[in-house]
C-alpha cells in the first residue's frame, strides 16, 4: 500500500491496448465514419440522427487532416484559423469515435456484421488495456482508491474509468 503522496500520469500510449496510437488514430477515425452508412435516417441518442447531411458533415469537417502529423494538431489549426463549426464537428466525431470504440455495444446493437466497414472492425464488447485494471487492483482498497494517490491523464478515452467500474 502507498503510504506518501504519489501521483501517476498517463499519456500517450497508455491505452495502446485498446486504441490506436496517434499515427495510426487519424486513419482509424477516418475509416470509422464508413460505419454510420447503415445508420442513415435512424437516431442515435436523444441529439445525433444519422443522415446524409450530417455524413457528410462529418467527412467535410475531417477534410484536410491527412495533413496533419497528430489529430491534437489538426484541432489546433482548426482552433488558430477560428473554423469553430469545423472544430466542434470534429469534437463531435472523435467523442462518437471514443464511445463506439470502447463501450460494450451487444446489447444496445446486436451482433450484426453491418456495423462493420471493410476497414474499421467495432467491437462489440468494447476495448479495455488491461494494464489499467492492474494499475487500479494496486491502487484499491478498503472500497476506494489510497488517498495518497493521484492520477493525471491527457488522454482522450475513459480507460481508466472503465477499469474503477470493475471494482
Amino acid at each position: 500500500m502507498i503510504s506518501q503522496k504519489t501521483t501517476y500520469y498517463l499519456g500517450a500510449g497508455a491505452s495502446c491496448q485498446a486504441l490506436p496510437l496517434a499515427a495510426k488514430l487519424q486513419e482509424d477515425i477516418l475509416n470509422f465514419i464508413d460505419v454510420f452508412n447503415p445508420f442513415m435516417g435512424s437516431s442515435f441518442g436523444p441529439k445525433i440522427k444519422f443522415s446524409k447531411e450530417v455524413y457528410k458533415r462529418y467527412l467535410d469537417s475531417l477534410d484536410g487532416i491527412d495533413g496533419y502529423p497528430s489529430i491534437d494538431t489538426y484541432a489546433k489549426a482548426l482552433h488558430v484559423r477560428q473554423d469553430k463549426s469545423k472544430l466542434e464537428t470534429f469534437t463531435e466525431i472523435l467523442n462518437i469515435y471514443l464511445v463506439f470504440k470502447q463501450f460494450n455495444w451487444t446489447s444496445i446493437l446486436g451482433n450484426s456484421s453491418q456495423y462493420h466497414s471493410d476497414k474499421f472492425k467495432l467491437s462489440f464488447k468494447g476495448l479495455q488495456d488491461s494494464r489499467y485494471l492492474g494499475l487500479i487492483s494496486k491502487l484499491y482498497s478498503n472500497n476506494e482508491i489510497n488517498d495518497y494517490v493521484s492520477i493525471v491523464s491527457w488522454n482522450y478515452d475513459i480507460q481508466l474509468e472503465l477499469a474503477i467500474m470493475k471494482f
